[in-house]
Protein backbone atom coordinates (compact mmCIF):
# COMPACT_ATOMS: atom_id res chain seq x y z
CA UNK A 1 0.00 0.00 0.00
CA UNK A 2 2.81 2.30 1.14
CA UNK A 3 4.52 1.71 -2.38
CA UNK A 4 1.63 1.91 -4.63
CA UNK A 5 0.76 5.64 -3.16
CA UNK A 6 4.26 7.04 -2.38
CA UNK A 7 5.62 5.28 -5.60
CA UNK A 8 2.33 6.56 -7.76
CA UNK A 9 3.14 10.14 -6.06
CA UNK A 10 7.12 9.80 -7.21
CA UNK A 11 6.60 8.68 -10.24
CA UNK A 12 3.53 10.99 -11.34
CA UNK A 13 5.44 14.29 -10.14
CA UNK A 14 9.04 13.43 -9.34
CA UNK A 15 10.14 10.83 -12.35
CA UNK A 16 7.76 10.91 -15.19
CA UNK A 17 5.35 13.21 -15.23
CA UNK A 18 5.90 13.99 -19.13
CA UNK A 19 5.30 10.30 -19.38
CA UNK A 20 2.52 9.88 -17.53
CA UNK A 21 0.58 12.78 -19.20
CA UNK A 22 1.35 11.58 -22.82
CA UNK A 23 0.34 7.56 -21.37
CA UNK A 24 -3.16 9.02 -19.96
CA UNK A 25 -3.20 9.15 -15.57
CA UNK A 26 -5.61 6.76 -15.31
CA UNK A 27 -3.41 3.71 -14.06
CA UNK A 28 -1.30 6.53 -11.54
CA UNK A 29 -4.47 7.69 -10.14
CA UNK A 30 -5.87 4.46 -9.38
CA UNK A 31 -2.62 3.19 -7.59
CA UNK A 32 -2.60 6.26 -5.77
CA UNK A 33 -6.76 5.95 -4.42
CA UNK A 34 -5.86 1.61 -4.07
CA UNK A 35 -2.64 2.93 -1.95
CA UNK A 36 -4.72 4.47 0.44
CA UNK A 37 -7.29 2.11 0.93
CA UNK A 38 -4.96 -0.42 1.64
CA UNK A 39 -3.35 1.77 3.96
CA UNK A 40 -6.13 2.31 5.82
CA UNK A 41 -7.67 -1.05 5.90
CA UNK A 42 -4.16 -2.40 6.85
CA UNK A 43 -3.82 0.20 9.63
CA UNK A 44 -7.05 -1.00 11.15
CA UNK A 45 -6.56 -4.52 10.62
CA UNK A 46 -3.35 -4.30 12.69
CA UNK A 47 -4.61 -3.20 15.65
CA UNK A 48 -7.17 -6.03 15.46
CA UNK A 49 -4.87 -8.77 15.29
CA UNK A 50 -2.87 -7.53 17.43
CA UNK A 51 -5.38 -6.80 20.22
CA UNK A 52 -6.51 -10.48 19.19
CA UNK A 53 -2.89 -12.08 19.56
CA UNK A 54 -2.10 -10.58 23.17
CA UNK A 55 -5.82 -10.79 24.51
CA UNK A 56 -7.62 -13.53 22.94
CA UNK A 57 -10.55 -11.77 22.06
CA UNK A 58 -11.94 -8.36 20.30
CA UNK A 59 -13.73 -5.82 22.07
CA UNK A 60 -15.30 -2.60 20.39
CA UNK A 61 -14.49 -0.95 23.62
CA UNK A 62 -10.82 -2.23 24.18
CA UNK A 63 -10.08 -2.01 20.25
CA UNK A 64 -11.01 2.39 20.93
CA UNK A 65 -8.87 2.47 23.79
CA UNK A 66 -6.05 0.73 21.82
CA UNK A 67 -6.70 2.53 18.48
CA UNK A 68 -6.59 5.84 21.68
CA UNK A 69 -3.76 4.97 23.76
CA UNK A 70 -1.31 3.46 22.13
CA UNK A 71 1.64 3.72 19.69
CA UNK A 72 0.65 1.74 17.48
CA UNK A 73 -2.80 3.06 17.44
CA UNK A 74 -1.34 6.87 16.97
CA UNK A 75 0.12 5.99 13.68
CA UNK A 76 -2.81 3.56 12.87
CA UNK A 77 -4.44 7.15 13.42
CA UNK A 78 -2.26 8.96 11.35
CA UNK A 79 -1.70 6.76 8.76
CA UNK A 80 -6.24 6.96 8.76
CA UNK A 81 -5.54 10.82 8.22
CA UNK A 82 -2.45 10.82 5.90
CA UNK A 83 -2.99 8.14 3.17
CA UNK A 84 -6.67 9.67 2.28
CA UNK A 85 -4.85 12.95 1.62
CA UNK A 86 -1.70 11.78 0.29
CA UNK A 87 -3.98 10.56 -2.36
CA UNK A 88 -6.73 13.35 -2.90
CA UNK A 89 -3.47 15.81 -3.78
CA UNK A 90 -2.09 13.11 -5.85
CA UNK A 91 -5.11 12.80 -7.86
CA UNK A 92 -5.69 16.47 -8.29
CA UNK A 93 -2.40 17.25 -9.42
CA UNK A 94 -2.44 14.42 -12.34
CA UNK A 95 -5.61 15.73 -14.00
CA UNK A 96 -5.62 17.28 -17.12
CA UNK A 97 -6.66 20.77 -15.82
CA UNK A 98 -3.88 20.49 -13.20
CA UNK A 99 -1.28 21.33 -16.34
CA UNK A 100 -3.72 24.66 -16.36
CA UNK A 101 -2.90 25.80 -12.93
CA UNK A 102 -0.09 28.71 -12.02
CA UNK A 103 3.31 27.07 -11.94
CA UNK A 104 3.00 28.10 -8.16
CA UNK A 105 0.21 26.48 -7.62
CA UNK A 106 1.49 22.94 -8.47
CA UNK A 107 4.48 24.05 -6.41
CA UNK A 108 2.87 23.94 -3.41
CA UNK A 109 0.74 21.29 -4.45
CA UNK A 110 3.70 19.19 -5.10
CA UNK A 111 5.29 20.29 -1.33
CA UNK A 112 2.30 19.07 -0.07
CA UNK A 113 2.29 15.90 -1.35
CA UNK A 114 6.39 15.22 -0.36
CA UNK A 115 4.92 16.31 2.94
CA UNK A 116 2.32 13.91 3.30
CA UNK A 117 4.44 10.99 1.98
CA UNK A 118 7.44 11.75 4.15
CA UNK A 119 4.71 11.33 6.86
CA UNK A 120 3.37 8.31 5.94
CA UNK A 121 7.10 6.46 5.59
CA UNK A 122 7.27 8.29 9.03
CA UNK A 123 4.83 6.17 10.83
CA UNK A 124 6.03 2.64 9.46
CA UNK A 125 9.95 4.01 11.05
CA UNK A 126 8.26 4.86 14.19
CA UNK A 127 7.10 1.34 14.80
CA UNK A 128 10.32 -0.59 12.70
CA UNK A 129 12.61 -2.41 14.86
CA UNK A 130 14.56 0.61 13.99
CA UNK A 131 12.57 2.52 16.43
CA UNK A 132 12.54 -0.53 18.78
CA UNK A 133 15.93 -0.26 18.97
CA UNK A 134 15.95 3.19 20.39
CA UNK A 135 18.21 6.27 19.27
CA UNK A 136 17.92 8.60 16.85
CA UNK A 137 20.35 7.19 14.15
CA UNK A 138 18.61 4.02 13.65
CA UNK A 139 15.25 5.49 13.05
CA UNK A 140 16.35 8.30 10.68
CA UNK A 141 18.55 5.68 8.71
CA UNK A 142 15.46 3.43 8.39
CA UNK A 143 13.55 6.31 7.14
CA UNK A 144 15.89 7.01 4.66
CA UNK A 145 16.06 3.54 3.44
CA UNK A 146 12.23 3.56 3.17
CA UNK A 147 12.54 7.05 0.66
CA UNK A 148 14.99 5.48 -0.87
CA UNK A 149 13.55 2.59 -1.53
CA UNK A 150 9.91 4.44 -2.74
CA UNK A 151 11.51 6.81 -4.87
CA UNK A 152 13.09 3.98 -7.02
CA UNK A 153 11.48 1.12 -6.88
CA UNK A 154 7.74 2.64 -7.10
CA UNK A 155 8.64 4.41 -10.01
CA UNK A 156 10.50 1.09 -11.59
CA UNK A 157 7.59 -0.99 -11.03
CA UNK A 158 4.62 2.00 -12.45
CA UNK A 159 6.72 2.56 -15.76
CA UNK A 160 6.56 -1.44 -16.27
CA UNK A 161 2.30 -1.35 -15.75
CA UNK A 162 2.20 1.81 -17.99
CA UNK A 163 4.10 0.43 -20.82
CA UNK A 164 6.70 2.80 -22.33
CA UNK A 165 5.16 3.94 -25.94
CA UNK A 166 4.54 3.30 -29.32
CA UNK A 167 8.12 2.10 -31.35
CA UNK A 168 9.01 5.30 -32.97
CA UNK A 169 11.60 6.44 -35.31
CA UNK A 170 13.77 9.66 -34.54
CA UNK A 171 12.17 11.14 -37.68
CA UNK A 172 8.83 10.41 -37.60
CA UNK A 173 7.17 13.77 -35.95
CA UNK A 174 4.08 13.85 -34.40
CA UNK A 175 2.29 12.21 -31.73
CA UNK A 176 4.26 9.19 -31.29
CA UNK A 177 7.99 10.26 -31.68
CA UNK A 178 7.12 12.88 -28.57
CA UNK A 179 5.57 10.05 -26.60
CA UNK A 180 9.19 8.15 -27.23
CA UNK A 181 10.66 11.19 -26.07
CA UNK A 182 9.17 11.10 -22.71
CA UNK A 183 9.10 7.55 -22.25
CA UNK A 184 12.92 7.98 -22.87
CA UNK A 185 12.94 11.20 -20.27
CA UNK A 186 11.44 8.91 -17.97
CA UNK A 187 13.43 5.74 -17.71
CA UNK A 188 16.90 7.56 -18.01
CA UNK A 189 16.13 9.75 -14.61
CA UNK A 190 15.02 6.58 -13.38
CA UNK A 191 18.26 4.94 -13.78
CA UNK A 192 19.84 7.84 -12.31
CA UNK A 193 18.17 8.16 -8.91
CA UNK A 194 18.43 4.03 -8.86
CA UNK A 195 21.83 4.24 -9.18
CA UNK A 196 21.59 6.77 -6.03
CA UNK A 197 19.27 4.81 -4.65
CA UNK A 198 21.35 1.65 -4.43
CA UNK A 199 24.27 3.39 -2.78
CA UNK A 200 21.65 4.35 0.35
CA UNK A 201 19.72 1.03 0.49
CA UNK A 202 22.99 -0.25 0.15
CA UNK A 203 24.30 1.81 3.91
CA UNK A 204 21.62 2.01 5.16
CA UNK A 205 20.15 -1.33 4.85
CA UNK A 206 23.79 -2.66 6.27
CA UNK A 207 23.81 0.16 9.23
CA UNK A 208 20.54 -0.90 10.49
CA UNK A 209 21.32 -4.98 10.02
CA UNK A 210 24.16 -3.81 12.33
CA UNK A 211 22.33 -2.68 14.92
CA UNK A 212 21.11 -6.13 15.33
CA UNK A 213 24.07 -8.28 14.68
CA UNK A 214 25.30 -7.89 18.84
CA UNK A 215 25.15 -12.01 18.56
CA UNK A 216 26.33 -12.38 15.43
CA UNK A 217 25.75 -16.80 15.56
CA UNK A 218 22.29 -16.12 16.95
CA UNK A 219 21.73 -13.37 14.46
CA UNK A 220 23.07 -15.21 11.36
CA UNK A 221 20.75 -18.45 12.36
CA UNK A 222 17.25 -16.64 13.62
CA UNK A 223 14.45 -16.37 11.61
CA UNK A 224 14.90 -12.38 10.97
CA UNK A 225 18.68 -13.39 9.51
CA UNK A 226 16.66 -15.88 6.88
CA UNK A 227 14.33 -13.34 5.92
CA UNK A 228 17.52 -10.88 5.48
CA UNK A 229 19.80 -13.23 3.65
CA UNK A 230 16.61 -14.21 1.15
CA UNK A 231 16.36 -10.30 0.93
CA UNK A 232 19.83 -9.61 -0.02
CA UNK A 233 19.83 -12.82 -2.50
CA UNK A 234 17.09 -11.00 -4.02
CA UNK A 235 18.09 -7.32 -3.92
CA UNK A 236 21.56 -8.80 -5.92
CA UNK A 237 19.40 -10.57 -8.66
CA UNK A 238 17.38 -6.73 -8.55
CA UNK A 239 20.87 -5.19 -9.42
CA UNK A 240 21.93 -7.59 -11.97
CA UNK A 241 18.83 -6.79 -14.30
CA UNK A 242 18.96 -3.41 -13.27
CA UNK A 243 22.62 -3.10 -14.18
CA UNK A 244 21.41 -4.57 -17.47
CA UNK A 245 18.94 -1.90 -17.81
CA UNK A 246 21.02 1.01 -16.92
CA UNK A 247 24.11 -0.36 -19.63
CA UNK A 248 22.40 -2.04 -22.38
CA UNK A 249 18.64 -1.78 -23.14
CA UNK A 250 18.30 2.05 -21.68
CA UNK A 251 21.11 2.94 -24.83
CA UNK A 252 19.57 0.80 -26.70
CA UNK A 253 16.13 2.32 -26.51
CA UNK A 254 18.15 5.95 -26.44
CA UNK A 255 19.46 5.38 -29.59
CA UNK A 256 16.71 3.19 -31.82
CA UNK A 257 13.53 4.28 -29.74
CA UNK A 258 12.43 1.20 -29.48
CA UNK A 259 10.97 0.33 -26.03
CA UNK A 260 10.31 -3.11 -25.96
CA UNK A 261 13.51 -4.80 -24.92
CA UNK A 262 14.27 -2.71 -21.66
CA UNK A 263 9.94 -2.42 -21.04
CA UNK A 264 10.50 -6.57 -21.04
CA UNK A 265 13.73 -6.29 -18.88
CA UNK A 266 11.89 -3.51 -16.54
CA UNK A 267 9.04 -5.95 -16.05
CA UNK A 268 11.13 -8.37 -14.71
CA UNK A 269 12.56 -6.02 -12.39
CA UNK A 270 9.30 -4.92 -11.15
CA UNK A 271 8.30 -8.75 -10.68
CA UNK A 272 11.61 -9.25 -8.37
CA UNK A 273 11.22 -5.38 -6.49
CA UNK A 274 7.24 -6.90 -5.40
CA UNK A 275 9.11 -10.20 -4.42
CA UNK A 276 11.56 -8.26 -2.60
CA UNK A 277 8.71 -6.18 -1.10
CA UNK A 278 7.25 -9.56 0.48
CA UNK A 279 10.10 -10.79 1.87
CA UNK A 280 10.47 -6.92 3.49
CA UNK A 281 7.40 -7.56 5.21
CA UNK A 282 8.55 -10.76 6.08
CA UNK A 283 11.63 -9.44 7.92
CA UNK A 284 9.58 -6.41 9.20
CA UNK A 285 7.72 -8.62 11.62
CA UNK A 286 10.59 -11.14 12.32
CA UNK A 287 11.44 -11.23 16.64
CA UNK A 288 14.34 -9.50 16.81
CA UNK A 289 17.70 -11.74 16.97
CA UNK A 290 18.32 -10.28 20.64
CA UNK A 291 17.40 -8.97 23.77
CA UNK A 292 16.13 -5.74 24.80
CA UNK A 293 20.05 -5.03 26.39
CA UNK A 294 21.88 -6.19 23.04
CA UNK A 295 24.19 -3.35 22.07
CA UNK A 296 22.89 -1.38 19.30
CA UNK A 297 26.50 0.21 17.99
CA UNK A 298 26.72 -0.78 14.63
CA UNK A 299 30.78 -0.31 14.64
CA UNK A 300 31.10 -2.61 17.29
CA UNK A 301 28.39 -5.07 16.14
CA UNK A 302 30.68 -4.93 12.94
CA UNK A 303 34.22 -5.68 15.01
CA UNK A 304 32.37 -8.65 16.28
CA UNK A 305 30.63 -10.23 13.53
CA UNK A 306 34.22 -10.01 11.44
CA UNK A 307 36.08 -11.27 14.83
CA UNK A 308 33.38 -14.44 14.37
CA UNK A 309 34.35 -15.29 10.78
CA UNK A 310 38.00 -15.25 12.07
CA UNK A 311 39.08 -11.81 10.91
Amino acid sequence: GAMALVGGAATARLVAPGHVAARGARLVRVGLVAGAALLMGAALLEGAVTLKAVLGRLEPELYRRYLGATRHGEMARLRLAVAPAAAAVGVLLTLPRARLWPRAARGVGDALLAALCLALLYTFGLLSHAAAMGGAAPLWADLVHLVAAAAWAGPVVYLALLGLGPRAAPASGGAPARAATAAQRAVARVSRIGTVAVAVLLLTGAFNALTHASEPAVFATSAYGRSLWLKLALFALVLVVAAGNAFAWLPRFLRTHDPRPLLRSMRLEAALLVALFVVTGFLTTAALPHGADASTDALENLRRSLAALGF
